[in-house]
């Protein structure tokens, strides 16, 4: 039992440490980072799936008509699955497509579906929304969410991407998940921060290294793919109730590349405990599918790469660790007291360091990127602490309830 505490002690640091040395390189390498032509011609087409948005998407829209440049459709596509007295088409028909002369709204005319059904819809009809002389492969469809808030300088920073990159098939803009930050009692505070370390550490610092052996994974909002790959692939996958991770997939086992814009999207996280739950299990409701998932794209693509195999493994993993690790922190702190109170003292200072380094290094990177001066608390800390000791309630609700429909995080 000792060798065992020891050992799992004594990983949680090798790895807390790996993190460090990689958020190290991280920093260095994109201060060192050459932009060598910042201008090429592309077409770019903006898509927002509406459904029961009526108190976010006037402003979103506002937003968005703020920092695209002229020449960009934005589509905001519905659906007849909504219905009632106002609908998100209503106030669309009413409010912004009468304001704004580059959006216009597409309406999915049947009453079910999900997400993906709407996107693929647009695609369907996308002549319509993009110039007549468009090229496949130097066109991109982009999806962003009702509620986005890309930054600012996104549009700039795709530019460089594209340019720099030769237009890749898959850009990604990663997000933080602190809009609502200050508005969140403390345990989801600790949820805000391990969900931004999640997505830049296993999001954008491994699509920044192009990592083989770690987990890349796409995000269905700050997504942007190339028209030609889009069709190739048959549009949004619909089998799945997270398309984004079925398209994680697919990118993998094509060996694809996943460029990331080095500017970041704050997000929200839900603003009540049993929200966010609802919300983690649909996402690990997939990511747990992942043989029937990783099975589902090779008979499609006819064909098994070694990093679509590798891309299985590492879902396998994601979704393990996301179920047992606190488990097994709990674990080392019942077992080592145990064993002895020493070795508890080394179980608390290897966790406390994995929370430190991770927390420390999320608010870092943000602040770099995002040109911000968030400082690191303590109660940052606290919070994290106790988030992460929780952190696979969405996971065990899952197991425990095993819903049947997708369920829409509620604005």
């Amino acid at each position: 039992m000792i060798k065992l505490v020891l050992t799992l002690d004594c990983i949680l640091l090798i790895y807390s440490f790996f993190q460090f040395l990689r958020y190290f390189v991280f920093i260095i390498s994109i201060n060192r980072k050459k932009i060598e032509r910042t201008e090429t011609n592309y077409d770019l087409v903006v898509v927002i799936p509406c459904f029961k948005e009526q108190k976010v998407i006037e402003k979103t829209i506002e937003y968005f008509n703020s920092i695209l440049k002229k020449n960009i459709s934005l589509v905001l596509v519905t659906t007849n699955k909504e219905k009632g007295l106002n609908t998100t088409k209503d106030i669309i028909e009413r409010n912004i497509i009468t304001k704004y002369p580059n959006t216009f709204l597409i309406n999915y005319p049947y009453d079910d579906g999900m997400m993906a059904d709407q996107l693929n819809y647009v695609i369907e009809n996308i002549n319509q929304y993009i110039p007549k002389d468009y090229v496949d492969n130097k066109t991109y469809f982009c999806v962003y969410n009702a509620d986005s808030r890309p930054n600012r300088n996104t549009f700039k920073e795709l530019d460089k991407e594209i340019a720099n990159n030769f237009f890749p098939e898959f850009i990604q803009q990663y997000s933080y998940a602190l809009s609502n930050f200050e508005q969140l009692n403390l345990v989801l505070k600790g949820f805000a921060i391990y969900q931004s370390n999640f997505e830049l550490k296993c999001g954008m610092l491994n699509s920044y290294f192009d990592s083989y052996l770690l987990h890349r994974h796409l995000v269905g909002h700050g997504l942007f793919v190339r028209l030609d790959v889009i069709k190739k692939i048959n549009g949004f996958n619909t089998k799945f109730w997270c398309e984004d991770i079925y398209m994680s997939a697919v990118a993998n086992n094509l060996n694809y590349k996943i460029e990331p814009i080095l500017c970041l999207e704050n997000m929200e996280t839900p603003n009540k405990i049993i929200k966010l739950m609802k919300q983690n299990a649909v996402w690990f409701g997939t990511s747990n599918s992942h043989i029937k998932l990783y099975i589902d794209v090779f008979k499609s693509q006819k064909k098994i790469s070694i990093r679509g195999i590798l891309g299985l493994v590492n879902e396998f993993r994601s979704s393990i660790n996301w179920l047992f690790f606190p488990f097994i922190i709990v674990f080392l702190f019942v077992s080592s007291i145990f064993l002895d109170i020493k070795y508890f003292i080394f179980s608390l200072i290897a966790y406390i360091s994995y929370i430190l380094i991770y927390s420390y290094t999320t608010i870092q990177i943000i602040n770099k990127l995002e040109n911000k001066k968030i400082k690191y608390s303590i109660k940052m800390f606290i919070s994290t602490f106790i988030a992460t000791l929780i952190s696979n309630i969405g996971p065990l609700y899952f197991l425990i309830t095993k819903p049947k429909e997708k369920y829409k995080t509620e604005r």
